[in-house]
């Protein structure tokens, strides 16, 4: 009787590509989401005696995530994770959700919460994308003072972290939550020295506003963003309370008017504003919707917008006769050059 000799092991590397990236999809973790803070745990943030850090952006939704230790192993190995790692971010069922399905909300939303915003992180969670970025803006926060708005002008530690897992993205969503001054069209303004006195300069051109200076500086980080997408939240309560025209879009119109970021963004290909009305975790409605699509050369845009604040939920709580004065609404279509 003849024994064949033991086969010989064959090293991971060494097996198809096709069984590599199917392995490496077991390997890959259920999607997560990421918080700023530089604290394991945000339930008392903002309760605590010392000032916390706030950065620009605040929450990070991966659809999947590849293990450190498994990009520890080697550059080729590294490089075949990142590359299945980016094809899940650009893809809006990845293998990687797959093989953990779950209808659950991921464990990491309990510490990516702030005090008093566990509505928000739920709205944000509606019409999943694959790559979620949540920037706050202008947006007051509780500290040990009061409310105040903080200074939101670098990115957090963690955002460029994980940059290696995110900087391939072709599609990105950001959500931005704004406050009352930017609802309200403040810009910051340009200063001169009159007769030894400094003095706003009425004659400078208005700066970028703080939305575009962020969402630029998230761009400037991914710069493979093609197709991006812009929801604006906002609850209905604070809208109403702020005392904003009828149309909470004719303050920000300049905005709308003008490109998407101050900086960055130069690969985009489609873009996509939304204004939308929180009334509750399970309601939501888009007040105006804007998309724009490249065209020709660079610095072509087809402009394609419908914007109508009589939204069924308000129609079906107002009284008779209570939104007459609500018949403004948009709808438009044309070209632009930026």
């Amino acid at each position: 009787m003849v024994v064949s000799p033991d086969p010989q092991p064959i090293a991971f590397l060494g097996l198809p590509r096709e069984l590599r990236d199917h392995i490496i999809g077991y390997l890959a973790l259920p999607h997560f989401v990421y918080t700023s803070s530089d604290k394991p745990n945000t339930a008392n943030l903002h309760r605590s005696k010392l000032p916390a850090h706030t950065f620009v952006d605040t929450r990070i939704h991966l659809p999947c995530r590849i293990s450190p230790h498994v990009l520890g192993v080697c550059r080729q190995l590294r490089e075949e994770c990142l590359q299945y790692h980016s094809h899940a971010l650009n893809s809006h069922s990845s293998a990687a959700a797959d093989v953990r399905p779950s209808q659950e909300p991921p464990v990491s939303n309990l510490l990516a919460e702030r005090v008093g915003q566990e509505v928000d992180e739920e709205v944000e969670r509606l019409g999943e994308h694959p790559l979620r970025i949540t920037l706050e803006v202008q947006r007051q926060l509780r500290g040990k003072f009061g409310y105040a708005i903080p200074v939101r002008e670098e990115l957090s530690p963690r955002f460029l972290a994980l940059l290696p897992l995110m900087d391939r993205a072709r599609k990105l969503r950001l959500v931005i939550w704004p406050g009352y001054d930017w609802w309200n069209g403040a810009r910051p303004q340009a200063f001169t020295k009159i007769n030894g006195r400094i003095k706003i300069d009425a004659n400078a051109p208005p700066k970028p506003d703080a939305l575009s200076v962020s969402i630029g500086k998230v761009l400037d980080c991914l710069p493979a963003v093609e197709e991006l997408q812009v929801d604006v939240l906002a609850h209905v309560g604070d809208l109403s309370r702020w005392d904003l025209p009828d149309s909470v879009w004719t303050k920000i119109q300049y905005w709308l008017d003008g490109p998407i970021a101050s900086e960055g963004g130069h690969a985009l290909q489609k873009v996509c504003r939304k204004i939308t009305g929180v009334w509750s975790p399970g309601c939501i409605e888009t007040l105006y919707d804007q998309q724009e699509t490249r065209t020709g050369d660079g610095s072509k845009w087809h402009i394609k917008r419908h914007g109508d604040m009589r939204t069924p939920k308000l129609v079906a709580l107002a009284d008779p006769g209570e939104l007459d004065h609500l018949n403004e609404t948009v709808d438009e279509e044309f070209d632009r050059t930026y």
